[in-house]
């Protein structure tokens, strides 16, 4: 539901040396921790119980670090915490301005290895998510929750070997 993370590997990648992997990975070169408070996007993805396209609107804070190594390794992690409405896109392609449902919403991700600084892998690397909310429905008033979860891992080639997504929506 979010982008900031890639804000701060984007940064993090122009900091970094390209560095030879023969060198030791050793402790990191560079370790950033980034705190932002009330950030709101707006997004055309799923509800993530129906996978009926919407746009989404959230507004969250969250805590975002990074650290980088000598052999041009990273590890990131991202929390964030906030709520979330919906509008879903019509059949002429475009949401009606009437929110259809809104919510609460926690998520986090991470990942190891090697990316470019769109977040992107470029070699041998892990990344993982969560997404756990709660709404309501507007037109109903009744109430949902979600959880969803993936996990990838990339050979170094950057090519998937394992991935899995999976939702859950009660």
């Amino acid at each position: 539901m979010k982008r900031v993370g890639l804000a701060v590997v984007a940064l993090a990648s122009l900091l970094l040396i390209p560095a030879s992997s023969a060198l030791a990975k050793g402790p990191p070169v560079s370790n950033m921790t980034m705190h932002f408070k009330d950030v709101t996007q707006t997004f055309d993805d799923v509800d993530p119980c129906t996978g009926q396209p919407a746009e989404i609107t959230t507004t969250f804070s969250g805590v975002a670090h990074l650290s980088l190594f000598q052999d041009g390794t990273g590890h990131f992690t991202e929390t964030d915490r906030g709520t979330f409405t919906l509008d879903y896109i019509e059949q002429n392609g475009k949401p009606d301005g009437d929110v259809d449902a809104s919510g609460t919403f926690v998520d986090w991700d991470g990942g190891n290895g090697f990316f470019d600084q769109n977040g992107n892998p470029t070699g041998k690397g892990e990344q993982s998510f969560t997404l756990n909310g709660s709404g309501t429905f507007t037109d109903s008033g009744a109430p949902f929750r979600f959880h969803n979860n993936g996990h990838a891992v990339f050979d170094q080639f950057a090519n998937p070997k394992i991935m899995f997504f999976k939702a859950h929506c009660h």
